[in-house]
Parts: structure tokens; C-alpha cells; sequence
């Protein structure tokens, strides 16, 4: 529950709100959110500890995580779109691109985010207000952490969704499938920033066919919440219950023993090497050559959870850029024949600074707006 709170408190904290420059108080509401979520942050450790004993407070904090997740989910949608008009509306020739964005639904949409905004900041006010019933006592929560990817991943991909990332694919699955590791199990980081690629470079590795021939085991696992070891290690065995810990960890050491495996770790935010330790150990009974691949935005994670070097990814080169861009925006991937559109296109890719999920959100905008008929710049040159 904290994870999310964090969450949503940085997403308040984030350049959206601004970008979109809500009106009607929404700032005021967004630094009112802020502070209610850190007086809640201060009393959820007593409310957790108090819910499975009491059905109001458990109904207390269901309402709670209800009303985090609406917001979490409304800053994503914000945090999407801040990038699509930053990408779209800050370079030369934003005049000629602003078919993307048209200023009438710019503040449709504005409204329409002030509005939930200010819904969602009375509910949660709401639930503080009915809190003081239950004289929760006030803890001092933990520092903020970095918490960055929020949504739930997955293992499958297909191939041709990696573009630019052959090198690194190759480095991973000469580790993968070193036939002389000796450690019972080694531990690869995948690390960059949010939007370079580092899922989808694990989904590939972890669907290579030779990999797959490799490992007798094979697991995915989203963390992107808190790094709660025993949570972690219920989704390693694929089970949901009500078992404690020492169960758990039994289960976990007998599903592993005698095999070798292969655990992706998505989303990794622990900074705390203390609790990484502890789910480590209890993945050391497999076979020699067992590995864990890690992707995260903290280098510092990297350096902590690896036994090889991080995979540190960087921008895609402008070429690459450029072709997967052209995959996104154009029939088939070719270049149209209108010099202006080149031209134009060109330009946004350059402010995509070579992160593909910004290039393919740009390069789905154009090819919706082709499908629309806009296949001339005169639509353009009257903007």
C-alpha cells in the first residue's frame, strides 16, 4: 500500500500538472492530495497491522487503495500525454504538426483531468476524515524511494519488437547460456531509464528458443510494487494464499531444488540490500548455472543485485530511430514520397532523443491521422 501512495505522491510532484496547466484550482488540489497522502503514509503501518482483526478498518483501507489506484492511474494518463505535446509542441516546426494536438481538445482534455482531479482529491479527503474514528497511532514512514515504472508486465513479445538492441541481446545470452557458470545463481541487470526498451529486451531473451531449451525452470515476475520478499517468491511458485512465510519459503526452495532456472525480476525498485539478501537466499538450491535477470531504473540496484556488469541501455542512434519510427507512422514501413512530411517527420524524431516507446507513440499518431485521409501537407499549411 505504501508503494502506491509513494507513487502517486510523485506523480503529483511530476512537470504533467504543469504541462497541461489545469485550471479551475488544480494545482491547489494536486498540493492538497500531496499533503493527505503523507499524513496517511504516517498511519498505514497501525492500519495493516490492525485489519485483519478489525472488518472497519480492513473496509477503511480497501477504499483507500481504491482511490490511490484511480489516481495513479489518472497521473499515468497525464504523464503519456505531457509526453506526446512535449515531443510534439517544442520543436521548430510545431506549427505544421499541430494536427496532433488540436487547441480545442487540448482544454476538453484539460477540464476533464481538473475535474477527476478535484474527485478524487475529496474522496481522498473523505477517507482522512473518517480515519480519526479509528485513532490510528501516527509512525514515521519511511523515506521516499525512487519508484518509478507502474504498470504490470508480462513474459511474451514478439521478435520483431526489438529494434537497436542486438548487441545487448547477444551479451545477455552468451551469460544465459554460459555452459561453464559455477555459481548457484548469477544475477543480470538490465538498466535505464523508463521507455528504453529494458522489458521488452528481457521479454526477448526470455523467449529465445535456446533459452527456453536451457532452463528447466522459467518465471516472470512483475515487482513494480514494494519489494515484499514473501509476495515475490508466491508469485515465483504461481500461487495466491493465506500461507505463512515458512511455508512459503519451503515451497519456493522445493519448486527450484535440483533445477535450473531462470527468474525475471521486472520493475525493481529495492534499494535495500538487506531484503534483496533475503530472497536470494532462498533461490540458491538450484542447479549451477540458474539465473535471475533484473531490470530496473537504478543503477544502483544494478550494482547492488549483480553478479555480471549492468546492461546499461542508452538512446537508439538516429538511424535506428528513424527506421523504427517509420515502422510506426508509414504503410509498411516505407518513406512516403512528400519531401515536407520527410522533413517534418524528421524533426520529432530528433526530439524523441532516441527513446523507442516516445518514437512509437509519435509514430502511432501519424499513421492514425494517415488512416484519417490527412495525407497532403495542405492540411498542415492551413495551421
Amino acid at each position: 500500500m505504501d508503494a502506491i501512495a509513494v507513487n502517486v505522491f510523485q506523480g503529483l510532484t511530476s512537470l504533467a500538472l504543469e504541462e497541461f496547466k489545469l485550471l479551475w484550482n488544480a494545482k491547489h488540489d494536486a498540493e492538497s492530495m500531496k499533503n493527505t497522502i503523507l499524513a496517511v503514509r504516517a498511519t498505514l503501518l497501525d492500519a495493516e497491522a490492525r485489519a485483519n482483526n478489525n472488518h472497519q478498518v480492513s473496509f477503511w483501507l480497501k477504499r483507500l487503495k481504491d482511490v490511490l489506484y484511480d489516481a495513479d492511474d489518472l497521473l499515468d494518463g497525464l504523464s503519456t500525454e505531457a509526453l506526446r505535446r512535449g515531443i510534439v509542441t517544442r520543436n521548430k516546426v510545431a506549427k505544421k504538426v499541430r494536427i496532433f494536438f488540436s487547441k480545442s481538445n487540448q482544454v476538453v482534455y484539460n477540464f476533464k483531468m481538473a475535474d477527476k482531479l478535484r474527485e478524487l482529491r475529496r474522496r481522498l479527503d473523505e477517507i482522512d476524515n473518517d480515519k480519526k474514528q479509528f485513532h490510528f497511532i501516527d509512525h514515521t514512514p519511511r523515506p521516499l524511494p525512487v519508484l518509478e515504472e507502474r504498470k504490470q508486465t508480462y513474459s511474451f513479445v514478439q521478435e520483431d519488437e526489438i529494434i537497436g538492441r542486438e548487441k545487448e541481446k547477444d551479451v545477455i545470452l552468451s551469460y544465459l547460456l554460459d555452459g561453464d557458470a559455477e555459481s548457484s545463481v548469477s544475477i543480470i541487470p538490465i538498466v535505464g531509464f523508463g521507455g528504453l526498451g529494458k522489458t521488452t529486451l528481457a521479454q526477448i531473451v526470455y523467449n529465445h528458443v535456446d533459452v527456453q531449451k536451457h532452463f528447466g525452470l522459467q518465471r516472470w515476475v512483475c515487482v513494480s510494487d514494494e519489494f515484499d520478499v514473501k509476495q515475490i517468491a508466491q508469485k515465483i511458485l504461481e500461487q495466491k494464499s493465506s500461507k505463512e512465510m515458512e511455508e512459503v519459503q519451503q515451497d519456493l526452495r522445493r519448486l527450484i531444488e535440483g533445477k535450473k532456472f531462470l527468474i525475471v525480476l521486472d520493475n525493481v525498485w529495492n534499494e535495500d540490500v538487506e531484503i534483496w539478501h533475503k530472497l536470494k537466499c532462498l533461490l540458491t538450491t538450484g542447479v549451477e548455472g540458474s539465473m535471475i535477470i533484473v531490470t530496473t531504473r537504478s543503477e544502483k540496484v544494478g550494482r547492488m543485485m549483480g553478479t555480471y556488469s549492468p546492461i546499461i541501455l542508452e538512446g537508439l542512434d538516429g538511424e535506428t530511430s528513424w527506421n523504427l519510427f517509420c515502422s510506426m507512422a508509414f504503410e509498411g514501413g516505407r518513406e512516403p514520397n512528400d519531401k515536407e512530411l520527410l522533413e517534418i517527420s524528421n524533426e520529432v524524431v530528433k526530439k524523441c532523443g532516441g527513446v523507442p516507446l516516445a518514437i512509437r507513440a509519435v509514430g502511432r499518431l501519424v499513421y492514425d491521422k494517415v488512416l484519417e485521409g490527412l495525407r497532403d501537407l495542405s492540411y498542415f499549411k492551413e495551421l
